[in-house]
Formats: C-alpha cells, sequence, structure tokens
C-alpha cells in the first residue's frame, strides 16, 4: 500500500491542478463570473459604509419644490433668483447638477442667469460625454458658451455602468477632457482631497449609504430663504433633481426598494475623494496570478483529511473566499474579481474525489487479480481440512473484496455523473459567454482545451469501466452516419469535404454505442484539426465474415514512424497535434474502446502523405 500512495497521490494532483489552474485563469481573463464578483462586492459595500464629510449638502428639486414653483423646467431667471439666495449665504462651492445645453427662448434669461453664476463665482457646471460612432470618441454636450464663461468650473458627471447595469466606477484622464463634477467641486472650495488625486484611471467610489442619507434641504426653501444659514455656510452644496421623472436615477449597491439620484450619487463621489477612500481595479495581470494561487490552495488539506472533512474544509473556503473578496477592498482600496479562485473552490472537492475513487478501484481490481494468482499456490501442500478451510477462507476474502469493488464502482459512478454536471456544465457557461463577446479568443481556445480534457477524463474512464455484459447489439453504419454528422459543420467552417464510403445495410456488431460514437468523432476532431483546407476527409467501411473494419483517411501532414510508435499511449501526442493544443487522451481512447469490443487499431501514413487510422472490431456474429 505505501508503494501506490505516492503515486497516486502525485498523479492526482497534477490533473487535478491543471484543470483548476485552466479554469482559474481563462474566468479570471475574461471575466466571465463579473456578475458574481458584483454581488459580493455590494456585499462588502453594505458591511462597513464610510462617514459623511461634514462639508457635504444636497438641496434636492423635490416634489415640494415643484409643487411651489411649478411645472419642470423652470425658466432660468427662477435658477439666478435660486444662486442669489444661496449664494447670500456664503458656501464653499456650489455644484449645479441641471444641464443647460441648449440656449434659452430669450436672450435676457441666459443673461440673467449668467450673472448670478458670476457674481457668486464659485459655481461649478456639469458636462455630459456621449459616445459617437467610433469606438472610445466621445463627445461632450456642456453648458452654453454664456453659462460657461460665467461658471468656476465645469466637470463631467459621467459613470461607468457595469455589466449588471449598476453604478461603481468612474474613469479618469483619457478619453475625457474634463475632470470630474466632484473634483472641480474641491477645487473651487479650495479643499484638497485626502490623499491627493494619484488614482487609478479607472476607480470604484464607496457609497456612504441609500438615498437621502446626505443632508438634504428643499429646492424651494432656499429660494424662499426658509432654509436656515448655518446648513449652508461654508458648504459643498449640491443642487439637482430628486424628484422622481426629472432627472437622472441609477441603481447602486446599496439600492434597496428605490434607485439613487444621479445628484445623491456626485455627493458620494464626493464624499470618497473628499475622504481619500477610492478602490482602484486590480490590474489584469494580478486579478490572474492571485485567482490562480488561490485555486491551488484546496491541494494542500484535501490529500490530508477524510473525506468528510474534506467537504466541510471546501465549504469553509468557499465562504472565507467571499467574505475576503468582500472585505479587501475596504482594507487595501483595491478591487480584485474573484471569480476564478471560487469556481476552482467549487469543483476541487469533487474532482478530487472522483479521481480518488478511480485510482481506489484500480488498485482494489490489480489486488483481486494478484490474489487469484496465488491462491492455487498457497493450498498446495496442506492436508485436506486444512486445504479446504484456507480455499474457503481465501474465498470468503475475494467475495468480501468484490462486495467493496461493486460498492466502489457504484460511487464512482455517482462521482461521474456529479462530475459530468458540475465540472463540464459551469465550463461550458463560461464558454457561451467568452463566444458572444469578441475579442476572447485565446480564452476561448484555453477553456474549450479544459472542457475538451473533462470530456476525454469521463469518456476514458467509462471504457475502463466497461464490461462485456452490458454491450447490446447495434449497427456500426449507424454510429458512422451520426458522427460524421455531428462534425459537418466544423468541416465546413474550414472548407473541408468529409466523403462517406459506407454500405447501405446494417453491419451488426456487439457493442456500445456512446463509446463507439466518441472514438469516430475522436477520429474525426483529428483530421478536421491537421487537415488543410479545401480537402477532403474519407470515412469507410468494409465488412467481412468475422470483422468490420472503418477507417478515417485525411490528407494532413502524416506521420513519421516515431510518432506513430506512441501515438495511441496515454498522452502521446504527435508534433502536429501538440501544435493544436490536443490533450493526448483521444487516440489512447480509441485504443481503449477498441481493446474492450475485441478489436484493433492501428494507423498507416507517412510524412506529407496524410493518415488512415483504422479501427478492426468482431461482428455480431463471427462465421
Amino acid at each position: 500500500m505505501k508503494q501506490t500512495t505516492r503515486p497516486f497521490h502525485c498523479t492526482s494532483l497534477l490533473y487535478v491542478a491543471a484543470i483548476l489552474l485552466a479554469l482559474s485563469v481563462a474566468v479570471s481573463a475574461s471575466g466571465a463570473l463579473a456578475r458574481l464578483g458584483n454581488l459580493i462586492y455590494d456585499l462588502g459595500q453594505r458591511i462597513s459604509a464610510p462617514g459623511i464629510a461634514p462639508e457635504i449638502v444636497v438641496v434636492g428639486i423635490d416634489h415640494d419644490s415643484l409643487t411651489a414653483i411649478g411645472r419642470w423646467p423652470w425658466p432660468r431667471e427662477v435658477h439666478a433668483q435660486f444662486l442669489a439666495a444661496l449664494c447670500s449665504h456664503a458656501p464653499a462651492a456650489v455644484g449645479l447638477d441641471i444641464a443647460f445645453v441648449e440656449p434659452d427662448r430669450g436672450k435676457a434669461a441666459d443673461a440673467a442667469l449668467a450673472d448670478a453664476i458670476g457674481k457668486c463665482g464659485k459655481v461649478v457646471l456639469p458636462v455630459i460625454y456621449d459616445r459617437v460612432s467610433r469606438p472610445g470618441d466621445h463627445a461632450a454636450a456642456g453648458p452654453v458658451p454664456a453659462l460657461a464663461g460665467a461658471a468656476a468650473g465645469i466637470g463631467r458627471v459621467n459613470l461607468d455602468l457595469d455589466i449588471d447595469g449598476i453604478a461603481r466606477s468612474f474613469t479618469v484622464g483619457a478619453p475625457f477632457a474634463h475632470p470630474l463634477f466632484a473634483e472641480e467641486l474641491l477645487r473651487v472650495a479650495a479643499i484638497a482631497p485626502a490623499p491627493p488625486p494619484a488614482y487609478a484611471p479607472r476607480s470604484r467610489f464607496p457609497y456612504a449609504g441609500p438615498a437621502r442619507t446626505f443632508p438634504q434641504l428643499s429646492y424651494a426653501d432656499v429660494l424662499q430663504g426658509r432654509a436656515p444659514a448655518a446648513a449652508l455656510a461654508g458648504k459643498i452644496v449640491l443642487v439637482g433633481a430628486t424628484a422622481v421623472g426629472i432627472g437622472d436615477v441609477l441603481a447602486t449597491p446599496v439600492s434597496t426598494a428605490e434607485p439613487m439620484p444621479g445628484v445623491e450619487i456626485q455627493a458620494n463621489i464626493l464624499n470618497a475623494l473628499r475622504q481619500g477612500r477610492l478602490i482602484e481595479h486590480a490590474p489584469a495581470g494580478t486579478v490572474i496570478a492571485v485567482n490562480a494561487l488561490l485555486s491551488l490552495l484546496p491541494l494542500l488539506w484535501l490529500p490530508r483529511l477524510a473525506p468528510l472533512t474534506g467537504l466541510l474544509a471546501s465549504l469553509a473556503w468557499m465562504s472565507l473566499l467571499g467574505l475576503g473578496a468582500a472585505l479587501w477592498p475596504l482594507l487595501a482600496r483595491q478591487w480584485i474579481e474573484p471569480g476564478g479562485a471560487i469556481l476552482a473552490a467549487l469543483l476541487a472537492y469533487p474532482l478530487w474525489s472522483w479521481l480518488q475513487l478511480e485510482f481506489a478501484h484500480r488498485h482494489l481490481s490489480d489486488e483481486i487479480e494478484r490474489l487469484s494468482r496465488h491462491l492455487p499456490q498457497a493450498s498446495t501442500d496442506r492436508k485436506a481440512r486444512g486445504r479446504v478451510r484456507g480455499i474457503l477462507q481465501k474465498i470468503g476474502w475475494v467475495q468480501t473484496a468484490q462486495a467493496r469493488l461493486q460498492a466502489l464502482e457504484a460511487q464512482r459512478n455517482e462521482a461521474l455523473a456529479f462530475i459530468s454536471h458540475d465540472l463540464r456544465l459551469p465550463i461550458a457557461n463560461v464558454l457561451q459567454q467568452l463566444r458572444e463577446a469578441p475579442g476572447n479568443e485565446p480564452q476561448v481556445r484555453q477553456l474549450q482545451r479544459a472542457h475538451d480534457m473533462a470530456q476525454s477524463f469521463l469518456s476514458l474512464s467509462r471504457a475502463e469501466a466497461l464490461e462485456s455484459g452490458r454491450m447490446q447489439e447495434m449497427d456500426l453504419v449507424a454510429v458512422l452516419y451520426q458522427a460524421v454528422d455531428q462534425m459537418f459543420a466544423p468541416a465546413q467552417s474550414r472548407g473541408i469535404t468529409l466523403r462517406r464510403r459506407l454500405p447501405d445495410e446494417p453491419v451488426w456488431i456487439v457493442g456500445d454505442f456512446g463509446l463507439l460514437e466518441r472514438v469516430v468523432l475522436n477520429l474525426l476532431h483529428n483530421a478536421i484539426s491537421l487537415s488543410p483546407g479545401a480537402s477532403e476527409i474519407e470515412v469507410g467501411l468494409e465488412a467481412g465474415a468475422e470483422s468490420v473494419e472503418f477507417w478515417v483517411k485525411d490528407q494532413g501532414p502524416g506521420l513519421g514512424e516515431a510518432e506513430i510508435a506512441r501515438l495511441f499511449q496515454r498522452f502521446g501526442n504527435s508534433a502536429a497535434a501538440a501544435r493544436h493544443e490536443s490533450t493526448g487522451l483521444g487516440l489512447y481512447l480509441v485504443r481503449t474502446v477498441a481493446e474492450k469490443h475485441g478489436g484493433r487499431v492501428g494507423v498507416e501514413s507517412a510524412p506529407g502523405h496524410g493518415a488512415r487510422f483504422w479501427v478492426s472490431l468482431p461482428t455480431a456474429n463471427p462465421g
């Protein structure tokens, strides 16, 4: 037993580590689980919120103001009167989050508002950037020239919405020419951010709380002189719409039953800048490296723990990953997308358990075979009673071992079904998301390789466990037709013609339909991958009295004698297949399935002259 433990652990660790690492890198590089990461980030935002800077005040255009002043939009003379009333209380800065992108019908209204802005001397107006036809280009929609010339500053109010439509981030610098709206307010108020603005080009900002967290006054109260002077003196005042239907509202990480008005989101950005609590996006290389390292950590304890303890440890590890990812932005001011590590943590335990059962099954089978070989020798020199007792004892051992083997086979089948769903389905979902977005070809190829490796492991395990009693009489011609139909589209996409030389009558054999179909698919996949465009692949079958032979013939680069010698071994890729990132298990599966059916495999090839792979199987009724 000690001689098999180390190879078992080393081989299992290599298999599991390779699959987990491939999944983690592919998911981290593509951001396929960004929605999950955003949910974890939002949880952290709800756990701990920053305090409120005391100098920030919001003046809302609310329902009371609409009732008192009238229907929106209001004449610009009203805004001029409002600014005169507000600035009489000596605020530190005024952020007027209202778009004045078109001239008023009367020049006098614009002139009156420009005069009020100029007299106040502390008003910052917004500019809005719209995307235009070319990617990366933006068009700025700012205030009319008369108002822009009178303002103390002009700032950008655009936000970066994440894939789930929630406002968490903003971009600094290119391609935008204007600073942030909140930056301009701090500059006009002569208040420096803490620390100075050396933040990353794209940053996230924490929210102090849900809507109406900051102190608020009504626009009508300020206009009509009812607002207390102490609430405005020396404050940074943000003015904008808070009533439903007249301004922009967005979903936020702290939104509950209602979204947040844009002016309050600007107050949160201002609060984050003022307190130096911005959260930068970690570089892509850092995200990939951290997720890759975390994906391998379960392999430190899974080989050392019992199954139940390992399951509990894996669940605890997933919880710890989620909690750590949620708290890390609060502690380090940095966001690292955790999707790759979480997916690896989810799959590590079932994958490890399946491999344990697989190796245990093989070891027990070897022990039973060794015991059966030594059973006659152990009883040759005993007396009659001793021989009978010894034989009965060993028969009991064999029966016990067989019962244990059957139990292990049942567990292995359950594990295979579990892995087939919980390993391949997440990979397939991630592949689908990657294919829908352009520019993900390297990640698609890498994740497709992980999916193919998982499929090869599952098919190979089923083939090695195949018993003749489970085979059924079947039509081999139908298998070939079905496999060719499945590979028609991939071949056509490369300009390759699939030519069939198949008999019209059924050819009956005893076998497993699914595994034989996988054999043909593997041979066709290899042929399509290695054949040049506008070439031809032949699929044929010839039936004899006692055996039937089918083949796949391509016009690829061909094989040398050294490559042919190792071709049907485990991980025995040819040089051309290695360049196409083959898993190295496809032809080994072909040989295993053929031998389980009592058949043989072979290849006829020479460098530069293509290859003809053939499989020979016994017929259902030989002779």
